[in-house]
């Protein structure tokens, strides 16, 4: 199953880029209304009886599907749980609304952090009608924000002395540091499945992910502003 709150993360570490350029304080209440949000469809199916069948098409024996499995069997429960996580979703947009609404900054100011928190919101409603394409629009967005950060990232070491700042200030050099670094790990992959036993397969694939996940954890959670400057990704003012 996908790591949903590895997503939900990411998710709302790009709210708070938006969020730290325009000066809002509004980050606690961000994180809790994007837990909510995620609750409400979950819930929602597991209620219905719907994720049983979206369990089925995109797991396989992990502890975040086993542990969907079981609420998958709370029918009752979850019907009590989703209208808490539905009132407890409609009070805190109620009040990021007013926060935002409120603030005296115009809409326009910051209109990519309205396009990404609605555009979220969507997903998580299009969950309820079919959670499986919304678990693939999460997917393939999450790849393609990467994509955008990492790029964005290289594009700011132009400012930068060493082997990564003189790439990125090459014409084409981030295009190319993406070739590169692709061929890099489809080599290295090929040559683990090819050669590599089992198990040093095994760990080398488990190993990247902790590294991913090391990684991450360090990247949504500091609040440096030389660090939200690198990684900026708003409408141009």
């Amino acid at each position: 199953m996908w790591n949903a709150e590895h997503i939900l993360m990411q998710r709302y570490g790009i709210v708070r880029i938006y969020g730290r350029k325009a000066g809002d304080g509004l980050g606690p209440l961000e994180r809790l209304m994007l837990v909510a949000w995620f609750l409400v469809p979950l819930l929602w199916c597991a209620a219905s009886g719907r994720l049983h069948g979206a369990l089925e098409r995109l797991s396989s024996g992990t502890v975040g599907a086993d542990a969907a499995r079981i609420l998958a069997s709370l029918g009752p429960e979850a019907t009590v749980g989703v209208a808490l996580a539905g009132a407890a979703a409609a009070y805190l947009t109620a009040r990021w609304l007013s926060g935002e609404l409120g603030s005296g900054r115009p809409v326009g100011k910051n209109a990519g952090k309205w396009v990404y928190v609605g555009s979220t919101a969507g997903l998580f409603v299009w969950a309820m009608v079919d959670p499986v394409a919304a678990v693939m629009g999460f997917v393939a967005s999450h790849s393609i924000e990467y994509f955008v950060l990492v790029g964005r990232s290289v594009g700011s070491e132009a400012v930068h002395p060493g082997p990564l700042g003189g790439m990125a200030r090459r014409p084409g050099g981030r295009a190319w540091f993406f070739v590169v670094y692709g061929a890099a790990a489809t080599a290295a992959f090929v040559l683990l499945y090819r050669l590599a036993p089992d198990p040093v397969l095994v760990v080398g694939a488990l190993t990247i992910g902790a590294v991913h996940f090391f990684y991450d954890a360090f990247i949504w959670k500091l609040r440096k502003p030389a660090v939200a400057a690198s990684l900026a990704v708003g409408l141009p003012s």
